[in-house]
C-alpha cells in the first residue's frame, strides 16, 4: 500500500507532460522473456540509422515505466537519437521497480530476487540482432531507482558498458549494498541535486520526506570517488581533481551547475545546487514534492555529450 501511495504522488501527482516531439519515426514497444518473466520494454530507432549504431539504455524510476522515464527526461533521449542517429530503449522494472544494489529496500522486483542484469544483457543481444547496434557502443541512463539500476550494471557489468550516468541517485552505503565490484568501471556521469529532498546529496537515509525510508547512501562526492578509485573505501575523502561553477545558461536565479571531476573527467558529478530529485531540463517540471526543477541544464544532452566523449578504450 505504501509503496503504491509513493508511486502516485511521485509519478502521477501535479505535473503535466511535455508535448510529443516531431520525431522520423514512431516509437515502438517490444518484449522478450528473461529468466522466465515477459520484460517489456518501448524504443525508438531513427529512419535514417546509421549502421553499427550506438543504444542508450534508459532506465525509469522507483513505480515508473517507460512512458513516465520520457516524460522525465522531457522526450530528450529521443530528440537527441534522431539527430545523433542511435537507438534508445525504454526497460521496464517487475511492477515498475528494479532489483539494485540496495539490500534494504523491498520491492516485488527484489522480493522476487528479479535479474535485471540479465534484461539488460538481453536488450543488448535483441537489439543487435534486429537493428544492428554495436554491442561495444552500449550505455546506460537511469533516473533515482533507476539510477541505482545503473550502479548495478557499472559495478557487476562494466565490460557490457562503453559509460553509464546516474540521476538523482547515490551509491549505498557498504553495509546496505549487495553487489560486488568486477573490476575496472566504465565512465561514470552523476548529475544530482544539492537540495534533493530524497536523495540526499551529503549523504543519510534514502527516504521521501521521511514518509518512508529506503536504506542509506553515500554523499554524491563519496560515490563519485568511490566509482573512481578502486581503493575508495580507504580513503573517502579524497579530493576531486577539478570544481568550476558552470556559466549561466537559462538565467534561473534559483539554481547553478558546479563540475567536479576525478581522473581527469572520467567521473563526473554536476552538481545542481538548488535543485531536487529531477531531471534538470527545460521540457517538464517535476511535481513540488520532488524540489525545484533546475533549467541551467539540459542533463539529456550534457550526458549525451558525455557519451560521446568516450573512446571505449
Amino acid at each position: 500500500m505504501v509503496m503504491s501511495i509513493a508511486s502516485f504522488v511521485l509519478f502521477r501527482w501535479g505535473a503535466a507532460p511535455p508535448p510529443e516531439p516531431p520525431l522520423s519515426a514512431a516509437l515502438r514497444r517490444g518484449a522478450i522473456t528473461v529468466g522466465g518473466l515477459e520484460r517489456t520494454f518501448e524504443y525508438f530507432v531513427p529512419s535514417a540509422l546509421p549502421p553499427a549504431p550506438g543504444l542508450l539504455l534508459a532506465f525509469h524510476g522507483g513505480g515508473g515505466s517507460a512512458a513516465q522515464m520520457r516524460i522525465h527526461s522531457g522526450h530528450g533521449f529521443d530528440v537527441l537519437a534522431d539527430l545523433e542517429g542511435f537507438v534508445v530503449a525504454y526497460p521496464e522494472g517487475h511492477e515498475g521497480h528494479w532489483n539494485t544494489c540496495q539490500r534494504g529496500r523491498e520491492t516485488p522486483a527484489t522480493t522476487l530476487g528479479v535479474d535485471d542484469v540479465a534484461f539488460a544483457h538481453a536488450l543488448v543481444s535483441w537489439f543487435g540482432e534486429h537493428h544492428g547496434v554495436d554491442p561495444t557502443r552500449v550505455y546506460a541512463v537511469g533516473f533515482s531507482n533507476g539510477g541505482h539500476m545503473v550502479y548495478r550494471l557499472a559495478l557487476e557489468a562494466p565490460q557490457s558498458l562503453r559509460a553509464a550516468a546516474a540521476i538523482a541517485a547515490n551509491l549505498p552505503e557498504p553495509a546496505d549494498s549487495k553487489c560486488v565490484r568486477e573490476g575496472g568501471l566504465p565512465p561514470l556521469m552523476i548529475v544530482n541535486g544539492v537540495d534533493d529532498p530524497i536523495n540526499p546529496h551529503e549523504g543519510g537515509e534514502l527516504s521521501f520526506h521521511g514518509l518512508w525510508d529506503m536504506g542509506p547512501v553515500m554523499a554524491t562526492e563519496q560515490t563519485a570517488h568511490t566509482l573512481a578509485d578502486a581503493d575508495a573505501d580507504a580513503d573517502a575523502d579524497a579530493d576531486p581533481e577539478a570544481r568550476v561553477r558552470e556559466p549561466e545558461v537559462d538565467g534561473d536565479p534559483d539554481t547553478w551547475v558546479e563540475r567536479i571531476t576525478w581522473e581527469r573527467g572520467r567521473v563526473t558529478v554536476l552538481a545542481v545546487h538548488g535543485g531536487g530529485h529531477g531531471v534538470p531540463q527545460r521540457r517538464y517540471r517535476f511535481p513540488l514534492a520532488f524540489g525545484p526543477t533546475s533549467t541551467e541544464l539540459d542533463a539529456p544532452l550534457e550526458i549525451w555529450t558525455f557519451f560521446e566523449q568516450q573512446t571505449g578504450s
